[in-house]
């Protein structure tokens, strides 16, 4: 019967680990805050779940902040969203 709730600890301790660095915590904080659920899961289990930071949603990166589109009459680049050349004031919009 021992064995089994180590078990259960154990696996408690695995799973704090894994939430704690997807949580964006450390490896090495990852790891005390699976061992003390593991030793000591009624105290740091709560204590994990109260204190843990909130699952961050992965970032999309906008490639399209960085594209940059060549005037046709001066060549100057811009940005694909203007209506109008910020160089030589060329009407862009409708000369595709």
């Amino acid at each position: 019967m021992h064995y089994l709730s180590f078990l259960i600890f154990f696996l408690a301790g695995i799973y704090t680990v894994w939430d704690s660095l997807q949580r964006g915590r450390s490896h090495i904080s990852s790891l005390l805050w699976g061992m003390g659920v593991t030793f000591l899961f009624f105290v740091f289990f709560p204590l994990h779940l109260a204190t843990r930071p909130k699952l961050s949603k992965k970032s999309t990166i906008d490639v399209t902040d960085d594209i940059e589109v060549a005037c046709p009459k001066c060549h100057h680049y811009y940005k694909p969203n203007a209506n109008f050349c910020p160089n030589c004031g060329w009407h862009i919009k409708g000369d595709e």
